[in-house]
Parts: structure tokens; sequence; C-alpha cells
């Protein structure tokens, strides 16, 4: 359906068509697609100044920061970010910093960039929160990075920190899952337990092995066999 514009009869309708069209590719990890409708997109965007023209070059510029967060190219993720906060600016518009540095985070956990996204993260726990911001989310993303590099204390912390704001549904999860992860890096089997029954998570050797697809729920299990030196079955879970 979105293919179906031409940029003859509407070039904003053209262009974003694509943008949208270009973040359903990237976040389903078709690249190359996404990359040729983001290319797509940006090229017909004119180069006068109007409200349809900042519209296009903030929609197709908030998927650039997205496409390269997800390729693990830090520094084009921030030249794409100026690119938004200077077409912004021409509305009266500010970005909300705290949200863009949060959205750093989740596409460079994404990318697998994990100390660049613990960089990120130490400059944001200095950012002031925004009105408009999602109450915890930006610390369940962290919980995610430092998890992923073995600092189990900071991400239960913060995976907490999350969980203390968790009427969003994502920030419910994810927090969760990081807190999961973090109480069985940290060996605290009990802990880990109680919060999988209490979230009716499976965790039977069975289960774990043939129907868990939940990753996270996977590398708790595995850090757990980890600590009972059960080093086949967390080869396993890993695999």
């Amino acid at each position: 359906y979105l293919d179906g514009f031409d940029a003859d009869d509407d070039w904003y309708l053209y262009s974003t068509s694509k943008s949208i069209a270009a973040y359903f590719y990237v976040s389903n990890n078709q690249i190359l697609i996404g990359t040729e409708r983001l290319d797509s997109a940006m090229g017909v965007i004119p180069s006068e100044l109007s409200a349809k023209v900042t519209a296009a070059r903030i929609l197709a510029s908030g998927v650039a920061m997205i496409w390269h967060g997800l390729q693990g190219n830090p520094k084009f993720m921030l030249d794409a970010a100026r690119m938004q906060a200077k077409a912004k600016a021409t509305i009266g518009e500010e970005i909300n910093r705290h949200e863009l540095m949060t959205n750093f985070i989740f596409a460079l956990n994404r990318a697998r960039q994990y100390k660049s996204a613990a960089q990120v993260a130490e400059l944001l726990i200095k950012e002031p929160v925004q009105a408009d911001s999602i109450e915890g989310l930006s610390e369940a993303y962290m919980a995610t990075t430092f998890n992923e590099l073995n600092n189990f204390a900071r991400a239960e912390t913060l995976a907490r920190a999350a969980l203390a704001n968790f009427d969003h549904p994502v920030v419910a999860q994810r927090g969760g899952l990081e807190l999961l992860i973090a109480l069985s890096g940290l060996g605290k089997k009990d802990e880990a337990e109680a919060l999988m029954v209490a979230r009716n998570w499976k965790h039977t050797p069975a289960d774990l092995l043939s129907t868990v697809t939940n990753q996270s729920i996977l590398h708790a299990e595995a850090l757990l066999a980890m600590h009972r030196d059960e080093a086949p079955y967390a080869l396993a879970l890993m695999k």
C-alpha cells in the first residue's frame, strides 16, 4: 500500500509513505530495502522551506536516527539528530533531549554497541526528565546496557528504578526482564525464581529447552545455571 504513491502527484505523500515504509523495513532488519525507501523519502523533499518540508524532514531524520543506531553508527545518528533539531527549530520546537538519548541507548543496544550505549547512559543520567517523557523507560533501557556489560549490580538498581514507575506496559515488561537478568547474574536465585513465578514466566527445564523463546528469560536461566556450576546446561540455554 505504501509503495502505491507517486512523487509526481504529491511529493509530500510520497515522501511520508517512503519514510514510514523505511521504518517498517529497518525495524525488521531488512536494512537494504529500508535504506532504499529512506533515500527515496529524502530525495523528493524540496529545498524551499514550508510546513510540509519541515514535517517531511523531521519524519525522515527520525527514521535515519533509528537506521544509524541499529547499524552501530553513533556519529551518523548524531548527525541525523542535529538535522531533526534544526528542522524543529524552524517551527519553534525543541528536541526532547532525554527522549532522544533514551532512543539512542535503545538503538545502540539493538546494534549490540553496549560500550557506546553506556557512554550515552552516563550522560543521560544527568539529563533532566522532561514532562512528556515516559517515566522509567530510560532506566529500563540502561538496565539492558549494563546487564550486557555484566555490571549486574548497576543493572539491578536501574531496573528497580524503572519498575518504581511501571504504569507504562513497555516499562513494566522490559524493567521486569532486566531485573530478572540482573538478579540471576548476581546469583540471587530465590529472588529471580520468585519474580518468574509472579510474572508467570515459565522456567522448567523442559519448557526452557523447547518452547520458551524469550531471550531475556533464557539469558537469566543460563546465568543461574552457571552459578550452580551446570556449564553444559548453561551452554544449551545460551544456544
